[in-house]
């Protein structure tokens, strides 16, 4: 919680704030008022949409990191190993979209019956939109545990074939449904090719400040999208004539104009709560050293 914390909560709260000052200051405070509550108690997935757009994902993580490490910590003394909670992620991870059928065939009266309305609250609600966390849950187990999947047909370029042709399938089967789960395996298997081949481009600077800027672009694009597409596009040579190149160039603008503004965010508001992190977990993991220090080798050896 300290770690995540110390990572979204600065420049969440910051750009709620932002919002909220906007809001009030162009007339918008009954709107604030009647929205704003709900994003600063991360339950805008489930009770409106709050002021801050996007922001049910990141209630959907915060709920996340709070469940998981209290299922963790009252499963662990009956699964008494690491490994033996991957049946069970297994069993929660294909659950999920057998509980969205189930909502599905209730609402509408048949499995492939497509419903716009219906889709809005499977798609924002953490109980049925947790594919993605669940899969990174599998990953984890896999990885900390120093195991490899047993199947030949295991391998990460295997896996990524395997993904890309199911997600084909189940789009066509039902997209509403299966979807997330398609997509959770594809982006899965992705997450494991780059844990077993560590390709360069992860330790590339390009993408040091890629995963640093990312969360703030995240956050900011949405508002200067309308501004951008209403204002600015017209304005360019030739916008009607070609409207694919004036898209293609509205993308490139916007990144730009994102990636500056959170990398302002960072430097300012990101940066420094990210320096206290690395001295809390400091001494966090020095006082952890210390109380192993003074253990019995036994002891040691069981805690890890």
């Amino acid at each position: 919680m300290i770690r995540r914390g110390l990572r979204i909560w600065p420049l969440y709260f910051f750009t709620f704030l932002c919002v909220l000052i906007f809001a009030l200051t162009f007339g918008h405070g009954a709107q604030a008022k009647q929205y704003g509550w709900s994003d600063l108690i991360f339950i805008t997935n489930f009770h409106n949409r709050g002021l801050v757009v996007g922001s049910w994902s990141l209630c959907t993580e915060e709920q996340f990191y709070i469940v998981t490490p209290l299922a963790l910590f009252f499963l662990a003394r009956h699964l008494r190993q690491v490994r033996n909670c991957r049946p069970w992620l297994w069993g929660l991870f294909f659950s999920v979209p057998l509980l969205r059928a189930a909502i599905w065939i209730h609402v509408t009266g048949h499995i492939f019956q497509h419903s716009p309305e219906l889709f809005a609250p499977l798609y924002y609600s953490s109980l049925t939109h947790c594919d993605g966390l669940i899969i990174g849950l599998i990953i984890a187990n896999l990885w900390v545990t120093r195991e490899k999947p047993a199947s030949r047909f295991a391998t990460p370029g295997v896996l990524i074939a395997l993904a890309v042709t199911l997600m084909f399938v189940l789009h066509q089967l039902q997209k509403e449904i299966f979807d997330f789960t398609a997509l959770a395996l594809f982006f899965g298997s992705l997450v494991w090719l780059g844990l077993q081949c560590r390709p360069a481009i992860f330790n590339s600077r390009i993408f040091y400040w890629v995963s640093r800027l990312s969360f703030g672009m995240y956050l900011n694009h949405e508002y200067m999208c309308p501004w951008m597409v209403n204002r600015l596009l017209p304005m360019l040579p030739y916008a009607v004539r070609f409207p694919v190149l004036t898209n293609l160039a509205g993308v490139i603008l916007i990144a730009m104009f994102s990636a500056s503004i959170a990398l302002a965010t960072f430097c300012c508001v990101e940066y420094p709560f990210l320096q206290i992190r690395k001295a809390v977990l400091r001494r966090h993991t020095a006082h952890h050293a210390s109380r192993e220090a003074d253990l019995p080798k036994s002891q040691v050896r069981e805690l890890a």
